[in-house]
């Protein structure tokens, strides 16, 4: 008996840790989530106040940071709600295009100042997944094809059908990945040689796809070899 009386009560005690520990879970991503909101009032105001300085070359400098500050509070939000195995998710049928160009328009300040040439090939295809989580990996892949750019930096997206699937790539043609890294990519925090390199990455972007895409049902790959750029490929069912 008293063995029973005890294994109940450390079992309570155990279900009341895990209430805790998803009552503060839950506490965190909504702080994360009410800062995020709120520094981006002051940060709009940046912006504002950076349209006056009359010195071009700062302003772009200024520009630049202030972009990069408001994708990395979208990647932090974004990757706060994955986080918690309850976020909401939307299925529905969704204009690729749309979706496609959507993440070029979020990346469209580095796309320009880097000189991408843009192939969009995406016409009226329709897929079925949720919006904003399929935008987030969209934005975390031409974010990494950005970073890892080469000189003459080209950009593609196109199509491609097998069976009843729908095949997105998107190709670069950026430095590229050694294979020894190609099998780790998708491991959280794993930076590989290219982050040890330029000291560019976090090793979340692309963890959060496969994370993201585990999710939603679809499939993701990778193909790259160093100094021929990198295709990252989204499979959906």
């Amino acid at each position: 008996y008293d063995h029973e009386a005890l294994f109940i009560h450390n079992e309570q005690i155990y279900h009341q840790d895990i209430e805790d520990s998803y009552q503060k879970l839950c506490e965190l991503q909504e702080y994360i989530s009410r800062w995020s909101h709120e520094i981006k009032l002051p940060l709009a105001a940046l912006h504002m106040m950076n349209e006056r300085n009359d010195d071009v070359t700062l302003r772009m400098e200024i520009k630049e940071q202030c972009e990069k500050m408001e994708q990395l509070l979208h990647t932090m939000l974004t990757g706060c709600k994955t986080w918690n195995s309850h976020y909401d998710k939307k299925i529905e049928l969704l204009s690729l295009k749309g979706i496609v160009d959507k993440s070029i328009r979020h990346q469209s300040f580095f796309l320009i100042k880097e000189h991408f040439e843009i192939d969009n090939q995406i016409t009226d295809e329709k897929v079925l997944s949720d919006e904003q989580w399929l935008v987030y990996m969209l934005d975390q892949i031409i974010h990494n094809a950005i970073k890892y750019h080469k000189e003459q930096p080209k950009l593609s997206l196109y199509t491609e059908m097998k069976g009843n699937r729908t095949i997105l790539h998107i190709r670069d043609n950026g430095i590229g990945i050694c294979k020894e890294d190609i099998l780790s990519v998708f491991e959280k925090g794993y930076t590989g040689e290219n982050g040890r390199r330029f000291g560019k990455s976090t090793g979340i972007g692309l963890y959060l796809c496969k994370k993201l895409s585990n999710k939603l049902g679809l499939g993701i790959n990778i193909e790259s070899t160093i100094g021929n750029g990198t295709k990252v490929s989204i499979v959906f069912p």
